[in-house]
């Protein structure tokens, strides 16, 4: 095996918190496509924590928006009519 056979891990780039903000937005809308209530309210919600995000961006690292827009639980329900 010569040197230039040796294959040079490039490090993981992190994104910017645009690309992780559309990132997000993209697979919520991916997950949930019946949904546009919901795609609202993770735009709305997404859109107001944008300025915290900028000044941490370990929570980019963390992928900390996934966490907050992926319920732990869902009830569901009906009700016959």
């Amino acid at each position: 095996m010569s040197a230039l056979d040796v294959s040079v891990k490039t490090p993981t780039r992190t994104p910017s918190v645009k690309e992780y903000v559309q990132q997000v937005l993209t697979g919520i809308r991916a997950k949930n496509p019946a949904e546009p209530e919901f795609h609202q309210a993770v735009t709305e919600v997404v859109s107001s924590v944008i300025p915290i995000l900028d000044r941490h961006p370990r929570l980019v690292k963390e992928k900390i928006l996934e966490r907050v827009c992926e319920p732990e639980r869902v009830i569901m329900f009906r009700v016959p009519w």
